[in-house]
């Protein structure tokens, strides 16, 4: 990616900044719309979870989540417990019943249906603000091939299994190609530990491990700023569509009053530091923790409409 690419990147960022301070009044209140609009669910009397997903969590978990939990807890004005599942096969029982969901996206494609409404997808610090992309850094001696992960597996290293931006081009919807077989395509792949930073990833392949990788768009841009890759050694090539990345999804049994609340506190978290409570600034320490800054309103539509282009099915960690 050229310098005259970094620089227009960084300007949609900055322009991003502006417009999202004047469009999420208005998205509040299509939200709210469509909250008087459709079905709300019971308010229900006891205690709700908020269920995470990280599988670093034993060291990162509770410090991440915790000044959130209680954010939340306070906006809502009712007890939300948090569990952060380490295990994407303990997570999956754990969804049945949990009210409020922050995990990857490609595990949200397989929870948002009756049972769950999406609201929020994070929002990574500016100048990387906007939804990001999966990019593959491919080193340029290295025969260009235009999907690794299938015929160079042994040089090819993925994000994640968790992620849209990690693995999703391997689970893009084709008509002639089924989940069995995409499964098969991968078997003799490396994935990275951590679906929220793939810095680990970039660091093997730069160091000879691997000639391929499929990563989050600004993880990239971030090596080739920093100098870790070399414009003249690495390439980049753009995989996806923009995608949600880190998704929060509510229950359908809060109310629609309750989702509105939710959304609001979401999107505030990082926009106003002028005055910021100490616990607001401990919920954004927090995020900071996964390479967040806040959120942005996530509709149900673009949800759906980016589940129509992967194959169903959990990742294969979940199975």
């Amino acid at each position: 990616m050229s310098a005259d690419d970094n620089q227009a990147a960084g300007g949609r960022g900055r322009r991003h900044i502006w417009i999202s301070s004047f469009v999420v009044t208005g998205l509040v209140l299509l939200l709210a719309l469509g909250a008087v609009l459709l079905p709300g669910g019971n308010e229900g009397s006891g205690r709700r979870v908020l269920l995470v997903l990280d599988p670093l969590g034993a060291q990162r978990g509770t410090a991440a989540f915790a000044p959130l939990a209680a954010a939340l807890t306070r906006a809502v004005d009712q007890p939300l417990d948090l569990i952060v599942a380490t295990d994407p096969a303990e997570f999956r029982q754990l969804a049945a019943t949990a009210d409020l969901v922050i995990c990857p996206d490609l595990v949200a494609l397989t929870l948002a249906t009756e049972r769950f409404v999406p609201v929020a997808c994070g929002r990574r610090p500016a100048p990387y603000n906007l939804r990001p992309r999966a990019v593959l850094v491919y080193r340029r001696t290295a025969p260009h091939l235009e999907a690794p992960w299938q015929l160079a597996p042994e040089r090819t290293v993925l994000g994640d299994s968790l992620s849209l931006a990690g693995s999703g081009p391997v689970w893009r919807r084709a008509a002639d190609v089924s989940p069995d077989e995409s499964r098969q395509a991968t078997a003799g792949c490396v994935f990275g530990p951590d679906p929220y930073d793939h810095t680990p990833v970039l660091h093997a392949a730069r160091l000879g491990c691997f000639d391929y990788a499929v990563v989050r768009q600004w993880a990239a841009q971030r090596f080739l700023s920093d100098g870790l890759l070399s414009p003249s050694a690495w390439g980049i090539e753009e995989l996806t569509e923009p995608l949600p990345d880190v998704v929060v999804l509510a229950a359908r049994t809060w109310s629609g009053a309750d989702r509105i609340v939710l959304t609001e506190m979401l999107v505030n978290v990082g926009r106003y530091e002028d005055g910021e409570l100490p616990e607001r600034r401990a919920v954004r320490d927090g995020l900071a923790r996964l390479g967040l800054a806040g959120f942005n309103i996530l509709l149900e539509p673009e949800l759906q409409a980016i589940g129509r282009r992967y194959l169903p099915g959990w990742p294969p960690a979940a199975e």
